[in-house]
């Protein structure tokens, strides 16, 4: 894929005013500058899917950035989002929210056909969707009645799902909520983020969690006071890809930043400036070295495409 297919925009390379590496930032370039969110390229990479609209009424649509040519994926009253490519590229999962302010777990074609409520699980949160590595399940967080853990209904918990039909399988417990489950390229682990007690009422904490599925350690990667989140795997497993909000004076403001998943080796992708600005839900492109995410400024979010370069040597 080529530059000259991506309607870009170039942006100056951003100083480090504290660097965690001797590397300059990478460059940030718009690949959608309007109220565009959710970015997620299919495994080719010729695809971009994102969510658009009106405040929470979202929908998701998907670009060819071969053509330019535009397909509106879905059409919802309330929100379509978070969307989710299967590894052959041939179906989407996404979160929809219902009537009654939860949200099930949708199926559709990459072309938009054969929609299907795969969740369907009335007064029950389900959210975040990801397909396994080896396309027979999907990952997500809910707050079902059955958890057997401290919480109730609030308390968000990962589960695993096969996609032929079976009892969901729940892959974390804890009295607070786990979310935002990334599984890795091998499907071996999984990195997700827990709230952790708040010691701050107005600075929760969450931190980014692994999990290796053979030895059945978790971790804690990110441990740093403040909002860690979103996660997400490079193809080669090499690296995890998070937003936080650590070192920033209000909540909230984040910044992108590398980690390896043995917890080391922390590298900072972008800096707001201490600004308003924040970069949130960083998808790795199918390439490895580069990155999709949102940017909000001001209330307006756009879509960025970040090349890591010499950040990943």
């Amino acid at each position: 894929m080529t530059e000259k297919r991506i309607l870009a925009a170039s942006a100056a390379c951003l100083a480090l005013s504290q660097p965690l590496a001797a590397q300059d930032l990478p460059q940030v370039e718009a690949l959608d500058p309007s109220s565009r969110t959710y970015p997620n390229l299919s495994p080719d990479g010729r695809y971009l899917l994102y969510s658009e609209g009106e405040g929470f009424a979202l929908d998701i649509y998907r670009r060819d950035l071969e053509t330019g040519a535009v397909l509106r994926l879905t059409a919802s009253p309330h929100e379509d989002s978070a969307a989710s490519w299967s590894p052959d590229g041939q179906w989407i999962a996404f979160q929809r929210e219902t009537a009654d302010g939860n949200r099930d777990i949708w199926l559709i074609r990459a072309d938009g056909s054969e929609p299907r409520n795969f969740s369907a699980t009335p007064g029950i949160g389900e959210q975040h969707p990801r397909f396994t590595p080896d396309g027979t399940a999907i990952l997500h967080d809910g707050n079902r009645h059955d958890d057997g853990v401290e919480g109730g209904l609030e308390n968000y918990e990962i589960y695993r799902v096969p996609l032929a039909g079976g009892a969901p399988e729940r892959l974390t417990g804890n009295p607070h909520w786990d979310l935002y489950p990334a599984p890795a390229p091998d499907g071996r682990a999984m990195a997700w983020v827990r709230a952790l007690p708040v010691t701050d009422k107005d600075r929760p904490d969450f931190d980014v969690f692994m999990t290796d599925f053979d030895s059945g350690e978790t971790r804690n990667l990110s441990d740093s006071p403040g909002y860690d989140t979103t996660p997400d795997w490079s193809p080669t497993g090499e690296w995890i890809v998070f937003a936080s909000d650590r070192g920033a004076e209000r909540y909230g403001r984040t910044d992108l930043y590398l980690i390896r998943p043995d917890g080391t080796d922390l590298r900072r992708v972008t800096d707001n400036g201490g600004t308003s600005m924040a970069f949130t839900r960083p998808r790795f492109a199918p390439d490895g070295r580069s990155l999709l995410a949102s940017r909000s400024v001001a209330g307006v979010t756009d879509i960025v495409r970040i090349e890591l370069g010499e950040l990943l040597d």
